[in-house]
């Protein structure tokens, strides 16, 4: 009983200092801000050189928000919608990938392709404002993983509500 008792306290602390943030994760009542609030919010700053790469970060900022919010249809629809507005073949099969896959834990290990994808989009494609890569080191069995955001704030695609603001800011695109 000792054992297991030591062993729990142990895994706990070890999930509660495994990333720095954890210890400052909000509450699951936090309402998570959707995609419509987060694309007012940086309308004014942040601007790209085609109205394609725009609508391109719009849905893949849909999904980013979506996965934060764990719900796996609303990362279907963004998805869906990506297919529809680009041109570029592998952005389009990651697209595919996601709105084909069952829930949300297999949407999620897309999109650390999908942000690749999506970065190398926006190379030299930002003219005003600033994208954020951010990186969870516990994502994927502690392989971590990078997202892009348009707020300097972490929201945690990997774990949602689970560790929301587990995450650093490791490279400010612009």
């Amino acid at each position: 009983m000792k054992n297991r008792t030591a062993f729990i306290v142990f895994a706990i602390a070890f999930g509660l200092l495994s990333c720095k943030d954890a210890a400052t994760t909000k509450s699951t009542d936090e309402k998570v801000t959707s995609s419509e609030e987060t694309s007012k919010k940086t309308d004014g700053a942040l601007a790209f050189n085609s109205d394609e790469t725009t609508t391109i970060f719009q849905q893949y900022n849909h999904i980013k928000t979506a996965m934060v919010a764990s719900d796996a249809a609303a990362v279907k629809t963004g998805a869906n919608a990506l297919l529809n507005v680009s041109g570029d073949a592998t952005l389009k099969e990651i697209a595919q990938t996601i709105a084909n896959a069952d829930g949300i834990e297999n949407q999620r290990k897309a999109l650390p392709e999908l942000t690749a994808s999506v970065e190398r989009l926006l190379d030299n494609a930002i003219t005003s404002g600033a994208i954020y890569k951010q990186y969870c080191p516990m994502a994927f069995n502690n392989t971590g993983a990078y997202w892009l955001s348009s707020e300097k704030e972490i929201r945690n695609p990997y774990f949602g509500d689970a560790m929301l603001s587990c995450g650093s800011v490791k490279e400010t695109l612009n």
